[in-house]
C-alpha cells in the first residue's frame, strides 16, 4: 500500500489490468480503524491512479500524470441500476464501484470504464 493518504478527485482516471476507469464520484474517506480487515483482505487489486488530464493556456489538452502507482483495491463490481438512478447517472454505460485502500483508510469510487 501507499505510505501517504491519496488524494482522489471526480474525474480522475483508475487504471486496472490496462483499462482506464473514470471516476464519476468519491464517497467519504472511511479511517481504517473503524472497519474490519476483512474489507482490507478484500483488497486484492493493484491499481494506479491518473490525475484529471488539464487544458494549457493555449487550449490544448495535456496529458494526464500519474498521482498513485500500486494501491491496492476491492474488485470492481457493478452498482445496483436504482441505486445508479438515485445518484443522477442516466447514461448507457454501467455505474461500477470499488473501495481504495491506502494506509490511512479507504475510499468508495464509482466508476465508468472509458475507452482509450
Amino acid at each position: 500500500m501507499s505510505t501517504v493518504k491519496v488524494n482522489v478527485d471526480s474525474g480522475d482516471i483508475l487504471i486496472y489490468n490496462e483499462k482506464d476507469y473514470e471516476i464519476r464520484a468519491v464517497g467519504d474517506w472511511i479511517q481504517s480503524n473503524s472497519l474490519t480487515p476483512s474489507l482490507l483482505k478484500m483488497a486484492i487489486l493493484t491499481v494506479d491512479i491518473k490525475g484529471k488530464a488539464k487544458v494549457s493556456s493555449d487550449g490544448k489538452r495535456e496529458k494526464a500524470t500519474l498521482k498513485a502507482v500500486g494501491l491496492k483495491a476491492t474488485p470492481i463490481d457493478p452498482v445496483d441500476p436504482e441505486l445508479a438512478l438515485s445518484m443522477g447517472y442516466n447514461t448507457p454505460y454501467t455505474l461500477k464501484r470499488c473501495y481504495l485502500a491506502d494506509d490511512y483508510g479507504f475510499y468508495e469510487l464509482f466508476l465508468q470504464e472509458t475507452r482509450r
